[in-house]
């Protein structure tokens, strides 16, 4: 899987679960394209589920603040991105 498709996969699931709960502002690209890279590269890091959802929402509150919610509602979040690393072939 390539850099592009990865981060592809990575803005889906974004917009599926979308954790800031903005997709009715219909200002997603604005939210989640920034953090994209940041978060291709925990992904990559990252050992398990819960390490990517804990750093997923580190990253958006880090750029985002409070609205960044609860690291409790980015559990599936997490399982689903951990579950691209296999897929990324690291």
């Amino acid at each position: 899987m390539t850099e592009s498709e990865a981060k592809a996969h990575i803005r889906n699931y974004l917009d599926i679960y979308d954790p800031m709960g903005m997709a009715e502002m219909e200002v997603l690209d604005q939210l989640y394209n920034p953090v994209l890279g940041d978060v291709l590269e925990l992904i990559r890091e990252s050992q398990s589920a819960e390490e990517v959802a804990a750093g997923v929402h580190r990253i958006l509150f880090l750029t985002y603040g409070t609205g960044a919610g609860s690291v409790r509602n980015y559990a599936d979040l997490g399982r689903d991105l951990f579950g691209l690393k296999a897929r990324m072939g690291s």
